[in-house]
């Protein structure tokens, strides 16, 4: 009789609120300025980083960083930084040291110089025969080695070695001038090419092929790096400012509540408020269910979750289908599940029972089965001039390779239709 006057949160409100009644108990301050907008902090945090990281690092890491494939533009590790800290529980995988190993990139990148510039020495020495081997070759197949190609690789060549660092990045039909790949584009019969130079450009491809693998190591060593230290600097900002984010009062409450004092705030909480009802359950993550499961689970009144398990599989809007499972499993047998359906079309609450009432697990999650709606109007008949005939529901569910029952299916089909001889046409 006296809900409309019950209050009303989201979780967010709700720990704010708890947070703030009882700050003594939750160790909380009473002024603490919410922040709604994290992005800021999250974008100061990897400029911040990237300074500290990489200030004095080879220019071949930093160049190798700032490229797309390396996932390591800053707006890509801003949105990873949003991430870990809004789960700072979660733990980030590969396991790794975190320190960038910038003793074997020195080493690798030694290694890599000596190979170009072995190689830029025999090209200079020999070009101008290397360029007519290339592209006077009786021997060498013209569809793997077409002369306009081949013609273009020469000017090519001569920016490539025109570098004397040795760090230029190797164009993209280099590895062409490895012997085993002009063994495999000769004619029949034929010799391939050989010149000291065709050794020297695998020597090379191998030293940068070793190179590529420990620069991406170290983007990989960057970004957990950048994980460890975003996740304690981002609470440490926090407090230095007296601000808290959303996700701040999340994580402050299930603290408080994890502490030898958190059954007595428990208790308070409670007391404040004796039954609970939380709307769109599956929305919900791990640690506001905790929070959830540690004010409730002794509690003498009731707590309402009210969810659709099947939605609990979307991720990008916060939902986390193992608390929804483990909520499943604390309620026991409890549970109740609503089988009328009072918002769709009869007939697609029919058809929707007849596809996923197929599948043993049509949800991938033994913790999640399809329940079979019944819709509050019956169900008009499928078959007939407007609508599908149940035999063509049929025929969706054959395996590809059984041609003689899909035969037969769509016979079925034409038959229910009306159309024995007739062509089968969409919503036919």
């Amino acid at each position: 009789r006296s809900f409309d006057e019950a209050a009303i949160f989201t979780i967010h409100g709700f720990c704010q609120r708890m947070l703030l009644e009882n700050a003594f108990e939750s160790s909380s301050t009473f002024d603490a300025e919410l922040v709604a907008d994290q992005r800021p902090l999250c974008r100061e945090l990897v400029e911040d980083h990237w300074v500290r990281l990489l200030h004095d690092a080879p220019a071949v890491l930093v160049e190798h960083l700032s490229r797309k494939s390396a996932h390591s533009s800053i707006e890509q590790l801003a949105d990873l930084v949003a991430k870990v800290i809004a789960h700072p529980d979660v733990p980030v995988l590969p396991e790794r040291p975190p320190e960038l190993p910038l003793e074997e990139l020195a080493e690798v990148l030694a290694a890599r110089r000596a190979a170009f510039h072995a190689c830029a020495a025999r090209w200079r020495q020999s070009r101008d025969a290397l360029a007519e081997l290339l592209t006077g070759s009786p021997a060498l197949k013209r569809n793997e080695y077409p002369l306009r190609a081949v013609a273009e690789w020469i000017p090519a060549l001569d920016a490539l070695f025109a570098d004397r660092g040795g760090e230029a990045p190797l164009f993209e039909k280099f590895e062409k001038l490895r012997p085993a790949a002009l063994r495999e584009g000769v004619k029949k019969g034929f010799a391939p090419p050989e010149h000291a130079f065709f050794d020297a450009c695998e020597n090379l491809l191998g030293a940068d092929a070793a190179l590529q693998e420990c620069l991406a190591e170290c983007a990989l060593r960057f970004r957990l790096s950048l994980v460890s230290w975003a996740r304690s600097e981002a609470r440490r900002r926090h407090e230095a400012a007296n601000a808290q984010s959303f996700d701040d009062l999340l994580h402050r409450l299930r603290d408080a509540l994890r502490r030898p004092s958190g059954p007595a705030l428990a208790q308070r909480l409670r007391e404040r408020f004796p039954a609970a009802l939380v709307d769109e359950f599956q929305d919900t993550d791990p640690v506001q269910y905790e929070i959830l499961r540690a004010i409730y689970r002794d509690a003498a009144g009731p707590l309402l979750l009210i969810g659709d398990p099947k939605q609990a599989i979307y991720a990008f809007r916060g939902a986390h289908i193992f608390a929804y499972l483990r909520a499943r499993h604390d309620a026991g047998d409890t549970p109740h599940t609503l089988e009328t359906n009072h918002r769709s079309d009869p007939d697609l609450v029919f058809a929707l029972n007849v596809l996923f009432g197929r599948a043993r697990l049509p949800f991938l999650v033994d913790g999640i089965p399809f329940v079979a709606m019944r819709p509050a109007q019956p169900a008009a008949r499928l078959a007939g001039p407007s609508g599908l005939a149940p035999a063509a529901l049929e025929l969706l569910f054959l395996p590809r390779d059984t041609l003689a029952g899909a035969r037969g299916a769509v016979r079925r089909v034409r038959s229910a239709a009306g159309r024995e001889n007739g062509p089968l046409r969409p919503g036919g």
